[in-house]
């Protein structure tokens, strides 16, 4: 670890910062491997402070890796589509950098001089500026921590909140310091004990610090023709919501998405026959031993939207709970599964009398599990009383008891959202979605379920991304309710992303010649996507794209109209669609046959010449 930070001095000498370049200050993978400052500070380094915090919004400017997140104009944040920084540090990225490269110089001097107060009262991001006070500072000088939330917690811990800065903190905590602990050792001792208390503080507002994007939009939809990488882009946008931009993490499906995130991200395809039932909430019959019965179950909006509530630490010690001074017998009450029940008699547990004047005896523990856990909506094991009684007491709970929560994004991702049918799938629910409606906002809405009674409301920090296939369902027939509330952005094709050159022939102009004829035969909305001609290096592959994915798209697109079919393929000669010659003698005589008929070719018998003519005149 001490030769790793001698490395970084070496690297990045306090003459070395001043005279860095932009280009030496922020990178991104795509333009080679990294060796930037940032770079060092967050992953070079992260055996000695773990600094993956997500987002590159921390570093005051950045390079972007994703150029198609747009920034509005309120935003605090500016862009000239290749960087973004913060408009405080400037109005062009040169300025917006040498303000940065100043503020990052004070702070080494600040660290080196041991003027630690003066770091308190830096613009820049509270991790990032501790971060490499640290690594500047003399030895044992400060605490191997820069997590502003670990010495709220530490200054709540050791000294009743009464410090408010984190230069005092440390000063403090180091001032206690056990004899027989070296810093390093004090230090871990003390983020383990944060760890370890689940302290936690309310929301996640964009920052600094760069917890995640919280300005992205509440609802997208990602619209375009098939093969252009919506679904896919859907996990670019998720990890900018969830991470921030630029966040370079690696996961690049939606699997690895839901593996990592869990509970923060769902996924879902629309169909035909998807309902309300399946999205919010409905009933679904059961049987028990040739018993049927109807049970309330959430779909998987609800339960989304219930995890995006975040959880509100209880400050007092439940064993202590006393079940009285929340329940009263004769309260009455509906299941998770619809069934009325009523509380007959409480004291170190709870008895209760079903619809079916059966009695049960509730534990104490099993209620107290609930609020532990506060997973009201599931019965793991248990009767479906002691939810309802748990989620009862929980928000009888005073407001002065529960630790500020903190709300985590969440996104739902929606697939194939106009093969649905938007009105009896979202029912109400329509309204709740909107930005302003949410959760939180003045203009919240909250509805009664038509199944639980519950009441509903859609949080403020549950992302919603669709993706639409044009060649499915116009943009112009979406419903209208749908398209007042979701932003749009095009997914068109992109003729950049198809490298092939091989054999004479330039795969990215056959998609282009494809697509500005289709454009004018048909309409913009059935183009071909890119994703079907990536990562061709072979005529073979060609071939295989052509026979299996690129034709039949084009016979979906053009039914049988095999005419306009080979003036998107220039195919003149026949090669891939031959036109067949009636035999009249078959219709004995009947001469006015006006129907043209033709057969594909066998496209593994065309040459490099054939894919060639499709963006070549014949002259050339």
């Amino acid at each position: 670890m001490e030769q790793l930070k001698k490395q970084f001095l070496e690297k990045w000498s306090l003459e070395q910062v001043k005279n860095m370049t932009l280009d030496e200050y922020t990178s991104t993978k795509s333009e080679g491997r990294r060796n930037d400052f940032t770079f060092w500070i967050e992953n070079k380094m992260s055996d000695v402070i773990n600094f993956e915090s997500g987002s590159s919004e921390k570093f005051g400017i950045y390079l972007r890796s994703n150029k198609n997140t747009k920034i509005k104009e309120k935003d605090k944040r500016k862009t000239d589509g290749n960087y973004t920084w913060y408009k405080k540090y400037g109005d062009s990225k040169k300025e917006a950098f040498q303000k940065v490269k100043e503020i990052i110089v004070s702070v080494i001097q600040y660290a080196q001089n041991q003027e630690f107060k003066k770091i308190d009262d830096v613009d820049l991001g509270s991790g990032y500026k501790w971060i490499i006070a640290y690594y500047y500072a003399p030895e044992d000088t400060l605490l191997r921590i820069v997590s502003k939330d670990a010495f709220k917690y530490l200054s709540k811990a050791y000294f009743d909140e009464e410090l408010k800065k984190i230069s005092e903190i440390q000063k403090e905590l180091i001032a206690i310091k056990p004899e027989d602990l070296s810093f390093d050792q004090y230090s871990k001792k003390l983020y383990k004990e944060y760890k370890d208390s689940g302290f936690v503080v309310k929301g996640r507002q964009i920052n600094n610090e760069g917890e995640g994007d919280m300005n992205t939009q509440l609802n997208q939809i990602l619209y375009g023709p098939p093969g252009t990488g919506k679904t896919y882009s859907t996990v670019n946008k998720a990890l900018d919501i969830l991470l921030g931009e630029n966040h370079n993490s690696g996961i690049n499906s939606i699997g690895k998405l839901k593996e990592k995130f869990g509970s923060q991200v769902e996924f879902v395809t629309f169909h035909q026959s998807f309902s309300y039932e399946d999205f919010v909430e409905g009933l679904k019959a059961k049987t028990d031993d040739g018993d049927l019965s109807y049970e309330i179950e959430s779909g998987i909006f609800k339960e989304i939207c219930e995890n995006s509530k975040g959880q509100q630490k209880i400050k007092f010690k439940l064993d202590g709970m006393e079940f009285n001074d929340y329940l009263t017998v004769g309260q009455q009450f509906i299941t998770i599964k619809g069934q009325g029940f009523e509380i007959v008699n409480i004291d170190d547990k709870i008895k209760i009398k079903n619809s079916k004047d059966k009695e049960y005896t509730l534990s104490r523990n099993s209620i107290l599990e609930y609020l532990k856990r506060q997973d009201f909506h599931e019965t793991h094991g248990h009767y479906s009383y002691q939810p309802k009684i748990a989620k009862y007491i929980f928000e009888k709970i005073d407001k002065n008891s529960l630790e500020e929560s903190v709300l985590k994004p969440h996104v739902l991702i929606i697939d194939e959202i106009n093969r649905g049918n938007i009105s009896r799938i979202f029912g109400e629910l329509i309204t709740l979605i909107e930005p302003s409606k949410r959760a939180g906002e003045s203009e919240v809405i909250s509805v009664k379920l038509p199944y639980s009674k519950e009441d509903f409301s859609v949080p403020n920090n549950l992302y919603i991304i669709g993706t639409m296939n044009t060649a499915d369902r116009s943009l112009t027939m979406m419903d209208t309710a749908l398209r007042r509330r979701f932003d749009f952005i095009e997914m068109a094709p992109d003729v950049g992303l198809v490298k092939g050159d091989f054999d004479g022939i330039k795969v990215g102009k056959i998609l282009e010649f494809i697509n500005k004829r289709i454009e004018i035969l048909y309409d913009r909305e059935h183009l071909i996507g890119h994703s079907f001609l990536m990562n061709i290096d072979d005529l073979s592959g060609l071939k295989n794209a052509f026979k299996n994915k690129i034709l039949p798209l084009l016979e979906e697109y053009f039914y049988d109209d095999f005419e306009n079919i080979r003036k998107v393929l220039n195919d003149k000669k026949g090669k891939f669609y031959q036109k067949i010659e009636v035999d009249e003698s078959l219709f004995f005589g009947n001469e006015n046959i006006q129907k043209d008929s033709y057969k594909k070719a066998n496209i593994d018998e065309l040459t490099a010449e054939d894919f060639q003519q499709i963006y070549k005149n014949k002259d050339e």
